[in-house]
């Protein structure tokens, strides 16, 4: 179980924990506060397969050159985010669902996330030899398995700390035309009808706390040179801004 939060032993600021993307992180990076302490962070991971049984990796699999995407892929694949959420001294859980954009690899009540690292290793020829198949986002049976996903993830939360909140970054794709086919203006807006229906889905069915945080369209401003490169979901400084300004109003 998880130690119940305690202000007077966290002077570095409100303990966060994230569950979600570099759209949650970075904002810590780029707009330094002493308002808030990151615990940890975890992406790469749908929870579709966050609370499914674990996939079992082959003894052979190599590790990937970055020790971050390494974590991030056993992470996924041992099913470990319970175990951390249970354990870390957090008060508040910051969401966003962008790497809900990954495709799933599913057979029986086994799954992973088929992220850049699990592609990269070649594990989807893998999963696909092994009898699984390929649930992109938007499939019945894919948001079937996210819905059970999101309950048992409210559950662990709910069970570690009962007077902590889900913070929901209500964060959403913007399209520029410099994408080209890697990110149509039909594949943006595919994704954001997706997680517009799991956004809803959240605020009507959580049997905890949610208090989200919202933007105007002219607040997701990206940055073209983001150090991460140009991505339908890589913002702003500004953008950021909006995000650790939102965070003070909600935990202050």
């Amino acid at each position: 179980m998880g130690t119940k939060y305690d202000a007077t032993k966290s002077p570095g600021g409100i303990p966060i924990f994230i569950v979600g993307s570099c759209v949650s992180r970075d904002p810590f990076a780029l707009v330094p506060s002493d308002d808030f302490a990151l615990i940890d962070y975890i992406a790469r991971t749908s929870l579709a397969s966050a609370f499914a049984e674990e996939f079992v990796l082959p003894k052979a699999t190599p590790r990937v050159a970055s020790k971050w995407q390494q974590r991030m892929l056993e992470c996924d694949c041992r099913k470990l985010l319970p175990e951390l959420i249970a354990r870390c001294d957090w008060q508040y859980m910051v969401v966003d669902l962008i790497d809900e954009r990954f495709d799933l690899v599913v057979n029986g009540p086994r799954a992973a996330t088929k992220s850049v690292a699990f592609a990269e290793l070649r594990l989807d020829e893998y999963a696909a030899r092994s009898g699984f198949k390929l649930l992109p986002l938007g499939d019945k049976q894919r948001e079937a398995r996210w819905r059970e996903g999101w309950l048992s993830f409210c559950d662990g939360v709910k069970c570690t700390n009962p007077e902590g909140a889900i913070i929901l970054n209500k964060v959403k794709f913007v399209y520029h035309e410099s994408f080209g086919a890697r990110a149509s203006e039909a594949y943006i807006e595919r994704t954001n009808y997706h997680l517009g229906k799991m956004y809803e889905y959240i605020e009507a069915n959580s049997p905890i706390s949610i208090r989200p945080i919202t933007y105007d369209p002219a607040d997701l401003e990206l940055d073209l040179k983001h150090k991460w490169g140009s991505a339908p979901f890589h913002y702003s400084k500004r953008t950021c801004e909006v995000f650790v300004n939102s965070l003070r109003r909600i935990t202050k």
